[in-house]
């Protein structure tokens, strides 16, 4: 079943690839984290594994920001990488949020999720 999800997901991303590559061409919208979306987040190097925070957009952000600083807080010693679908949602994210790491989330594909956590 998940072949016919990721089959479904692709031919709408093909539908929309020629408006994103039009925005990306004309306004340099959707450059920023791409190669992220396709999974290519570098594996973390520090000392203790990280936890991942994820925020879709700005509202989610706002929502997540406490829930970063406790973390923080509670647990000095293991960083916080945080994701976020939209560009805007990262800017307010790098702004609101503490995290040693920012990466815009990957596409919802198994390869490119399995590459980002490898």
């Amino acid at each position: 079943m998940s072949w016919l999800y990721s089959a479904a997901i692709s031919v709408f991303l093909l539908g929309l690839a020629p408006g994103v590559l039009t925005q990306m061409l004309l306004r340099g919208k959707y450059r920023r984290g791409l190669p992220e979306r396709f999974g290519g987040v570098a594996p973390w190097e520090g000392p203790a594994a990280p936890i991942w925070l994820h925020a879709v957009s700005v509202g989610e952000v706002m929502a997540a920001a406490p829930l970063a600083r406790l973390l923080a807080s509670r647990h000095p010693d293991v960083p916080l990488i945080a994701s976020t679908t939209t560009e805007t949602g990262r800017a307010v994210a790098e702004q609101r949020v503490a995290a040693a790491r920012f990466v815009s989330f990957p596409l919802d594909f198994r390869w490119a999720a399995e590459r980002a956590v490898a």
